[in-house]
């Protein structure tokens, strides 16, 4: 693991589903000051792209979508918030399972490997991954990463 540029990471994220983005009319809301962390940069643009892609993926309207960090003594807690369609209480864990899909494929097209796919590079990563929703009301999905000593 290396300093990683969560900037630079989510940036890399944001452009390769551009076209997402632009189709669906989506609002992205990225602060400037995203912290640096060790990691895998690699796999850390998979896992904001696949969590931003899945904002994106489960709407049925407009979708905005919301990063934030947090310092919580030698971790850093990242939340990706939407105002999507949310999760009912009884799938919370069951979506970072592998191959779990809760709709149908002609509604929302996926394998289900995405959020098990996140649970595992966070995991690669010493984190924790967790969710917080209610259906209709979005989700917001937060994980933590190690803080890269070198920065405040």
């Amino acid at each position: 693991l290396v300093r990683c540029s969560l900037g630079r990471v989510v940036a890399s994220a944001r452009a390769n589903l551009n076209e997402s983005i632009r189709e669906r009319g989506a609002t992205l809301q990225i602060p400037s000051d995203l912290p640096h962390v060790r990691g895998d940069e690699t796999l850390l643009v998979q896992l904001f792209q696949n969590l931003l892609a899945n904002a994106l993926k489960f709407h049925d309207g407009s979708a905005v979508v919301r990063l934030e960090a947090e310092r919580r003594a030698d971790r850093w807690c990242i939340r990706v918030c939407d105002n999507g369609i949310g999760i009912a209480p009884e799938h919370r864990e069951r979506v970072f399972e592998m191959f779990t899909r809760l709709h149908e494929r002609d509604r929302f097209p996926g394998s289900g490997i995405g959020l098990a796919t996140c649970r595992r590079i966070v995991g690669r990563h010493g984190g924790e991954i967790w969710l917080v929703s209610e259906p209709g009301e979005g989700t917001t999905v937060s994980f933590t990463l190690p803080v890269d000593e070198a920065t405040p």
